[in-house]
């Protein structure tokens, strides 16, 4: 089996390399998803957050409000940088788990779908880190599509991410998203199909 981490900024492209490897036939693990599962109510990180940001983050049905966590931590730096000290590590124990189960069936190659791979620590899991890039310009324009009036809280965002250079620095693979959604798809098989192909080389 072999590990891919998947990451890159808002607007790069990385959903929909994610999707296509999943076309392919890769297991994908997407950290936000399973970041989902980490605080639903009566879990412990669910009190935790209750406990760090109040009860003003809880939604009509007792679920936290993502939306309005968000709108918290991403005014405030220092807010962030503690969730993401409860939240990471959670998403990470998920994460070795869903290994664990799809080493025992023999899966080919398992993607960990993650904005915050490099961030967070986990690039310990993983075989080799593509990160997909894109051009500024580029990624505005996707947003702007995307967003249309909430481009300002997308874009807000950005900045709290980790530049596309320091993540070039941590890649094993860039994947240059500024071209056509074709040519997106056209590298990421290849890599794909080399990459299994390697992978069965290495269970002979």
């Amino acid at each position: 089996m072999i590990i891919i981490g998947l990451t890159g900024g808002i607007g790069t492209g990385k959903s929909t390399a994610s999707r296509f490897l999943h076309d392919l036939g890769a297991v994908v693990l997407d950290a936000d998803s399973l970041g989902h599962d980490t605080y639903k109510k009566g879990t412990e990180l669910y009190s935790a957050l209750i406990k760090v940001f109040g009860n003003e983050i809880v939604g009509d049905k007792g679920e936290v409000n993502r939306s309005r966590l968000g709108e918290i931590v991403f005014a405030n730096q220092n807010l962030l940088n503690k969730l993401n000290s409860l939240v990471h590590p959670h998403i990470k124990n998920h994460i070795k788990k869903a290994i664990r189960k799809l080493d025992k069936k023999k899966t080919s190659m398992v993607v960990i779908d993650a904005a915050i791979l490099i961030e967070a620590g986990w690039t310990d899991l993983v075989d080799e880190v593509w990160v997909v890039t894109a051009e500024r310009k580029t990624i505005h324009d996707r947003l702007s599509d995307k967003f249309n009036s909430k481009i300002d809280g997308a874009l807000r965002r950005m900045e709290f991410q980790m530049s596309q250079g320091e993540l070039i620095n941590k890649a094993d693979v860039v994947i240059d998203n500024d071209g056509s959604i074709g040519a997106l798809k056209e590298r990421v098989g290849l890599l794909f199909n080399d990459r299994i192909s390697l992978a069965r080389e290495n269970n002979n």
